[in-house]
Parts: C-alpha cells; structure tokens; sequence
C-alpha cells in the first residue's frame, strides 16, 4: 500500500474523505466518536476492552463488547474499508499506514 488513502479531519467536525466520496454522518454518534479517538493517535494499539469502556463507561463489559463489535462494523460498512483496523485478537488500532489526519 503506498501512502495513506483516507483523509481523517477532526477540526471543524468529524469528516472522513475515501477517494472521491466524503463521509460526514456517520450511523451512530459511537461509531463517530471511536473513529474520532483512534484517528488522535494512527498506529496506537488500544484493547477492545478499553475502548468499550470509554464509549460505555460504568456499564456491564458483556454487553458492552456485542455493541463494540457493532459500532466498528458500522464503521467498516461507512468507510467501506476493512484494511483500516489493525491489531492482535482483543486489540484495535487505527492503520498509521493507511490513515493520514488534520492533526498530523
């Protein structure tokens, strides 16, 4: 892969640019705010289990991890790119190599 092929801007709102299509709305306001956090730090590796907690603090983890699955799906599916998350099973990263941000 050469280079990064989606544009990630998070000043003046959250807007993901995939070729020549920008994506704005994203399917829930989780799925925006976990893009949001892992575009902070490209390449960053986080647990699922800690990313769950951010978007759903002080709530059981057993459901909380069916609906991690379901924000990132949602993700996949709006982005239409599954070469985006990297990471080891129980791991989540945002692909430094794929991503380039406004803040970098």
């Amino acid at each position: 892969m050469t280079g990064p092929h989606i544009r990630i801007n998070l000043l003046g709102g959250l807007r993901a640019q995939v070729g020549n299509r920008t994506v704005q709305n994203f399917e829930t306001r989780k799925a925006a705010e976990l893009l949001s956090f892992l575009a902070l730090n490209p390449g960053r590796v986080y647990s699922r289990d800690y990313l769950a907690e951010l978007l759903w603090p002080d709530e059981d983890p057993e459901p909380t991890r069916a609906r991690f699955r379901q924000v990132l799906s949602s993700i996949r599916r709006s982005l239409g790119d599954e070469s985006l998350f990297g990471g080891e099973r129980g791991y989540l990263s945002l692909r430094s190599e794929c991503v380039d941000t406004d803040l970098q």
